[in-house]
């Protein structure tokens, strides 16, 4: 991972916009086709049913990405610090 997105102490934060910005285009083509295959074989009585456990798991699975990335940057960020310490 270091090698597609090199951080250092001095990166600043437009750094990450760029590859921000890609990921949030990226959730936004793929959304649309989640609903489609996760509805493709919901019968029309079942519909709501699934629509609603289909938007739970999406709302979940949206909110743990940023979560385990952002805990994996921390982690990345505290052995950065320590390893600068050393020296």
């Amino acid at each position: 991972m270091r090698h597609l997105l090199p951080l250092r102490v001095a990166t600043s934060a437009l750094t990450l916009v760029p590859a921000t910005a890609l990921i949030g285009y990226g959730q936004a083509l793929i959304v649309n086709s989640f609903y489609r295959i996760g509805m493709r074989d919901i019968s029309a009585s079942d519909a709501g049913a699934g629509s609603a456990i289909l938007s739970t798991l999406q709302q979940a699975t949206l909110g743990l990405g940023p979560a385990i990335l952002g805990s994996l940057f921390l982690a990345l960020a505290v052995a950065a610090a320590a390893t600068i310490r050393r020296r």
